[in-house]
């Protein structure tokens, strides 16, 4: 745990630190490496969000790291912030969809979107929690959009709610603790709503994933792989301390006689996320390359059908 005494002496933040380091500078060179030049700016611009997700969510975690307790106002922004990459994700497939070449130029068209979401099928949720119909005419494949924008735009929709709540609670009450029980029923519930509107927007964000990744112009692109890196996002900072605070409780960690369960999550876990950051920098590498833009939609469409047809034969 942290020396609260000689913080230099903690090796762990130190060492923390450096990692940090190292995988932010990964991330904002893969970032400079995209925009120097844009080769499709429409849609290259919506992943500027997911290239500083492990900047953003490794330095909060290192400040709690470095603090040794959880910050609610931190914690409140890169949760907003993960809800925007969610948003970010979204306009990048849509993007991605609308791609076409005009005189040589890299432009976005709605009407190439909404013709390709044409399929005459029914877009799939993974175990078949949400049912959709076919979608057959522009009408279909412009409710669908409509509908997955909704459910993913409401993440932040509810964030920002319970933030003005959360600041109208602290301004009204001239003694407000964290601490009292009251209060933290309270965050509870609120947390529980969280993770289910947070479930509710990646349920939707998969599904519009796995629609497109079957198309011939996006299967190259690994759209589900992306997905699973923004989910990876999520998980470290969502369920990871859940489990890592069932362990501690246990006293598995370290002997909650000298630290609190809270202590004790919030450094193990914020331990955890900084290593883990320069993982998601290497994977964003790998799965966001640039070399996504050096073929257009009508390219990557006949490379996929010859692919295809070639393992038919």
């Amino acid at each position: 745990m942290v020396d609260r005494d000689n913080l230099a002496e903690s090796s762990s933040i130190g060492v923390s630190a450096v990692v940090l380091v190292i995988s932010s500078t990964m991330s904002l060179h893969q970032m400079y490496r995209f925009f120097s030049p844009a080769r499709y700016f429409e849609a290259q611009k919506y992943l500027i969000s997911i290239f500083l997700m492990p900047v953003l969510i490794g330095w909060v975690a290192w400040v709690e790291l470095l603090r040794d307790k959880k910050t609610l106002t931190l914690t409140f922004t890169y949760n907003l912030f993960k809800s925007i990459c969610l948003i970010c994700f979204m306009l990048y497939i849509e993007k991605m969809l609308g791609w076409e070449q005009i005189n040589g130029k890299n432009v976005y068209s709605d009407e190439k979107k909404i013709n390709l979401l044409i399929t005459d099928e029914a877009p799939k949720c993974i175990y078949s929690c949400i049912k959709f119909s076919p979608i057959r005419t522009k009408e279909d494949a412009q409710k669908y959009m409509t509908m997955v924008k909704i459910y993913i735009l409401q993440f932040s929709v509810v964030l920002i709610i319970f933030g003005v709540i959360g600041l109208i609670m602290i301004l009204s009450t001239s003694e407000y603790k964290f601490s009292s029980p009251s209060t933290k029923s309270v965050w509870m519930y609120f947390s529980g709503v969280q993770f289910i509107s947070s479930l509710l927007a990646l349920l939707f964000l998969l599904n519009f994933g796995m629609y497109v990744n079957k198309m011939p112009e996006m299967h190259s692109l690994q759209i589900l792989h992306k997905f699973v890196i923004i989910k990876l996002g999520l998980i470290f900072t969502e369920l990871q301390p859940l489990i890592i605070l069932g362990i501690a409780s246990s006293g598995a960690i370290v002997s909650t006689s000298d630290y609190t369960t809270e202590e004790i999550t919030v450094y193990t876990n914020s331990l955890l996320i900084c290593t883990e950051m320069i993982i998601m920098s290497f994977l964003l590498i790998l799965i966001f390359p640039v070399s996504d833009y050096e073929k257009s939609p009508d390219v990557r469409k006949s490379i996929a059908l010859e692919e295809d047809n070639y393992f038919k034969i």
